[in-house]
């Protein structure tokens, strides 16, 4: 009993919270009476876009999400590659010997260790 009269207690006392931080900067019971209809008016204005945003979601399959997630990270690789490709000074770029390079390099360490 003595639990449920200390739960009524703290509920008593955060809608108190509530209604004080509400009423803060109203000096009379209409202001407090326009400044919780235009709380509630935003709040319903806020759900209607949500839900309108909602309800043009709602036709997207799951596999379609996927689908563009994986297409917008493989177009971002594409980007960077494409960028990194810029940025090459010969064909083979930056990273990689010519094959001809390779092949001397190669037939260098056969004839040393031979």
């Amino acid at each position: 009993m003595e639990q449920k009269s200390d739960f009524i207690d703290n509920e008593m006392m955060s809608l108190k919270i509530r209604l004080h931080s509400l009423a803060n900067n109203t000096v009379n019971l209409a202001s407090l009476s326009h400044a919780t209809y235009a709380q509630l008016q935003d709040a319903d204005v806020h759900a209607g876009k949500s839900a309108y945003e909602a309800a043009k979601l709602a036709p997207v399959s799951h596999d379609a999400i996927r689908e563009a997630s994986r297409l917008g990270a493989l177009a971002i690789e594409e980007e960077a590659a494409s960028k990194k490709c810029a940025d090459c000074t010969g064909v083979y770029g930056d990273d990689a010997w010519s094959p001809h390079l390779s092949a001397l390099a190669i037939l260098g360490l056969i004839s040393a260790f031979w």
